[in-house]
């Protein structure tokens, strides 16, 4: 089974928690910035509004497009029109840390540890396309292949 989202808007890493003592009662807590509250909670909304039903307790495939907005930089003639590589902040892996966490809160996923297969992909915006973050989830059988998906036989394993 394959599920797709499209969270409309420029994909933002995971923020580092910030961490403050209560001066009162001595107890720490830690606050999420929130430039990433607020896109987890438009991802929240988005995951939700297509998700009925309980979170999947199976291993997951998940496949992160993250389209952030095209510089003006590379809106020269000579560049490309079409989507180029992203090598600048935020970190791959801090997209789709928020992605995941986004995916938990939904309800889509019990943990994040259940995305046994994780692709993250940094681009620009093609000139004329808006910021965005392509989601699709796809779900595995026990030993990591994509259900519904043929795969390729291993003629060693076949008794004869």
């Amino acid at each position: 089974m394959n599920w797709s989202w499209t969270i409309l808007g420029s994909p933002v890493g995971k923020g580092r928690a910030r961490v403050f003592r209560n001066k009162n009662t001595g107890r720490v807590h830690g606050v999420t910035p929130d430039r990433t509250r607020n896109w987890e909670a438009v991802a929240v909304e988005v995951f939700a509004c297509h998700w009925d039903g309980a979170p999947t307790k199976d291993p997951v495939r998940l496949d992160i497009v993250a389209v952030f907005p095209r510089p003006r930089k590379y809106t020269r003639k000579k560049d490309p029109p079409t989507r180029i590589a992203n090598p600048c902040r935020p970190d791959a892996d801090n997209c789709a840390k928020s992605v995941m966490d986004a995916m938990q809160k939904a309800g889509v996923i019990r943990d994040d540890s259940q995305a046994c297969a994780v692709s993250i992909t940094k681009l620009y915006a093609a000139i004329g396309e808006g910021p965005r973050v392509e989601v699709t989830m796809s779900q595995l059988d026990p030993y990591g292949y994509a259900i519904g998906v043929p795969r390729a036989v291993n003629f060693n394993e076949i008794p004869f």
